[in-house]
């Protein structure tokens, strides 16, 4: 069972970061396309992560915290492009002793 958070730039749904069976931290990526009804592996987060924020915007998807360990912190902040199927971090988030929901 794997576990992930959920994000969609446009009409393609994409299950990203989470665990493997309750142990290793993911960093994995796929998209599921629902006019196809078929699920597609894409570019790994840079930064595994086991509950990663996530939420979309631009055409792009964003994820923030939570770090490798799961302690929450939020510098580790990441943007997908899904047009060049690439990553690229961005500025941790000048939060401290925020903890985000999502």
């Amino acid at each position: 069972m794997r576990l992930y958070k959920w994000a969609s730039p446009v009409r393609d749904a994409y299950a990203i970061g989470g665990t493997q069976d309750y142990g290793t931290t993911s960093g994995g990526v796929e998209v599921y396309n629902p006019g196809t009804n078929t699920w597609t592996s894409r570019a790994p987060m840079l930064t595994p992560r086991i509950r990663p924020t996530v939420f979309s915007a631009g055409g792009k998807v964003y994820t923030l915290g939570v770090d490798p360990a799961g302690t929450g912190s939020l510098s580790f902040v990441e943007v997908y492009d899904p047009a060049t199927n690439s990553w690229a971090s961005l500025p941790a988030a000048p939060l401290p002793g925020v903890v985000l929901a999502s």
